[in-house]
């Protein structure tokens, strides 16, 4: 296969595992550009042992791996953060954007031609070649840390996959895509599906509340791709992650822990993966693709299910997945209503860092005037998230036009309004977004009442 590259003189060819053949012909050639630059290992390659040592892997079988030295793998090993190396040789046309190519790598599968578009709208002047033996060692790196994955089983109860596939079928006599929910268990890998016809949150929701009742309760934890159903947004480390507020709700409501992928390292969900596979491979194949409705067709995965995919030797735990079920610790979900799903209620909050919820008015921290906020009450109480992240929770007040303040919501509003000039006037801030009726307007000397102690 063969790439081309409209008005750069780039041509990148492929061979059938996806990797590139140019002018660099040999692993040797492609470690020359790394080996220019001394002892001192790339990032990736010290958070590629960081990981391998994790997984319980031996030095000298993590040295075999990345192809460097068993003591260079020593002196990094019990090191906890990686040093960058002193001292840049000048004259290097990428110094500039190798922070740029570094992070821009895994998020387009180490493309080369890619990462060099990239940095050329930005302004690089330099040509294809340097990129491409930059990205190289750092594709094959991550290609022998995938072939390394080691498989990570869990015990019963512990832990659940989920995620979405989608295939094209004949729905009566209209062609459409749907979309299939699949859930696998992880000790026991017993799996349910269920067809939608979109992966909204309604559907994604539902889906889950159907396996529970299905396998009669639910594992402490269930591990997620990234979808935004699930997460709003996340760091790559996933120490700050931004929860999608419904679905956080409905996760406490059940009492399980949600869990994340690590971003470009889906490999970590293989079971429910490999359980897609098999029902596009398995269950169409012995089913067909035309059904009367969707009903018709939900009917037969489960007998599928049921029939075939529980009663199968499972090719890694060599069991069936109906016998290794009876030893699954599962959380009980008998006499637990559904959960209810709410609209999504949002505001802007104003600059009186007071939003509006049925007439009674709810503090915020200040600092937060300005940016979209979610609303969502449960159990009378009113949660407010702002990017997934619970900023402020108030009891909710019954009656209108009432007033729940957080006293802390205003630490520091002082602090950051410059004083005015004497022969000026004060400026007053209005506590109440516009509307048409009459409205209250306050100084800032009311703030220092809040400040003060008001709950």
């Amino acid at each position: 296969m063969e790439d081309e590259v409209k008005g750069s003189g780039v041509k990148e060819r492929k061979d059938g595992r996806g990797m590139e053949q140019g002018s660099i012909s040999s692993r040797a050639e492609a470690e020359s550009f790394r080996l220019k630059e001394g002892d001192v290992i790339r990032q990736e390659e010290f958070q590629t042992i960081q990981v391998l040592k994790r997984e319980g892997m031996k030095r000298s079988k993590v040295a075999q791996i990345l192809g460097i030295d068993r003591k260079t793998v020593g002196k990094y090993w019990k090191k906890a953060a990686w040093e960058k190396r002193a001292g840049v040789r000048k004259g290097m046309i990428l110094d500039p954007w190798r922070e740029r190519l570094l992070k821009r790598a895994p998020e387009t599968d180490y493309s080369a031609v890619v990462c060099f578009l990239d940095i050329q709208k930005r302004g690089y002047r330099g040509s294809y070649g340097p990129v491409k033996k930059f990205i190289r060692p750092l594709r094959e790196d991550q290609r022998r840390l995938e072939e390394a994955t080691m498989r990570f089983e869990t015990g019963p109860g512990k832990q659940a996959q989920v995620d979405w596939g989608s295939t094209r079928i004949e729905l009566g006599s209209q062609a459409v895509r749907i979309h299939l929910f699949v859930m696998v268990l992880g000790y026991s890998r017993r799996i349910y599906v269920r067809a939608q016809l979109d992966e909204k949150l309604p559907a994604f929701l539902g889906c889950h509340e159907q396996a529970f009742e299905w396998f009669g309760g639910l594992t402490q934890t269930i591990l997620y791709d990234n979808p935004k159903t699930v997460c709003l947004s996340r760091d790559f480390e996933g120490k700050e992650i931004g929860w999608n507020p419904q679905f956080l709700d409905f996760a406490r409501y059940w009492g399980y822990e949600p869990r994340l992928c690590k971003p470009y390292r889906a490999r970590t969900k293989g079971k429910v993966e490999s359980g897609v596979k098999y029902v596009k491979g398995n269950f169409f194949g012995l089913y067909g693709r035309c059904f009367r409705d969707l009903e018709e067709l939900n009917q037969k995965l489960e007998a599928w299910a049921l029939e075939i995919a529980d009663e199968r030797i499972h090719g890694t735990t060599h069991e069936k997945p109906n016998e290794r079920f009876k030893q699954e610790t599962l959380i009980s979900v008998q006499g637990k209503a559904p959960y209810r799903i709410e609209d999504d209620i949002t505001r802007i909050i104003p600059r009186d860092a007071q939003v509006v919820y049925k007439t009674n008015r709810y503090s915020v921290p200040w600092r937060y005037w300005g940016r979209e906020a979610v609303l969502l009450e449960k159990s009378e109480r009113l949660a407010i998230f702002v990017e997934g992240n619970i900023v402020a929770d108030h009891p909710l007040l019954g009656g209108r036009w009432q007033q729940s303040v957080l006293s802390g919501h205003y630490q520091g509003i002082l602090d950051s309004v410059k004083p005015k000039p004497k022969n000026e006037p004060l400026v007053r801030v209005s506590l109440w977004p516009q509307v048409d009726e009459e409205v209250e307007a306050r100084d800032l000397a009311s703030y220092e009442t809040l400040v003060g102690g008001v709950q």
